[in-house]
């Protein structure tokens, strides 16, 4: 819970940063589950940015949940890339209020959105999924609070 403490005293691009444990787990979790490298493993933003890392993400996770990848350049494209992948991530069982807006990533100042909604998409997959390899984040036991 004392992530959420200290956000407001720095400047605002530091307190819109995500953790960088989180990020670094969550690249590392795609690029497992995907099994292929990020397009810029430095750069989560750049290697989301285009939906297409995020979609078979979801669909090595839940087969066929995105029918069909845009691997178009063109912007609207890729939007609709990511917002087919969270509308994938709501058919699987992520709550509403975990999910990220596509401007979060668009304009690179959610990223922090960004980064929690796919941990906490790591712990739905491990609730739904159990024996799904690999796994992203501390193993979810029931009556765990959320905090």
């Amino acid at each position: 819970a004392h992530a959420h403490t200290h956000t407001h005293t720095h400047t605002h691009m530091a307190s819109d940063a995500p953790d960088a444990a989180m990020v670094a787990e969550a690249r590392v979790w795609i690029e497992a589950v995907t099994g292929s490298p990020l397009a810029n493993p430095d750069d989560l933003h750049a290697s989301l940015m285009d939906g297409v890392a995020l979609c078979q993400l979801i669909n090595a996770i839940a087969p066929g949940s995105v029918k069909k990848i845009n691997e178009s350049k063109m912007v609207f494209k890729q939007r609709e890339n990511v917002s087919n992948y969270l509308k994938a991530c709501r058919a699987f069982g992520q709550r509403e209020f975990e999910l990220f807006g596509t401007g979060d990533l668009f304009e690179g100042t959610g990223m922090r959105q960004v980064v929690t909604q796919i941990h906490s998409l790591g712990r739905t997959v491990q609730d739904k999924l159990p024996d799904f390899e690999p796994k992203l984040g501390i193993k979810v036991t029931k009556g765990e609070k959320h905090e």
